[in-house]
């Protein structure tokens, strides 16, 4: 809601539900990473 250019919460604020969002992993691709390493390792042991 806007009043004379100032920005107010809604009157119904004390009632809004909640939205939760959990935190999630910090590194978003870690199958990604383990199949990088697992051909890199792979590259390794074929290289000898």
């Amino acid at each position: 809601m806007s009043l004379n250019g100032q920005t107010l919460p809604s009157p119904y604020y004390l009632q809004d539900d909640v939205q939760y969002f959990p935190a999630g992993p910090e590194f978003k691709l870690p199958r990604e990473a383990a199949a990088l390493r697992a051909a890199k390792a792979e590259e390794k042991l074929n290289q000898r």
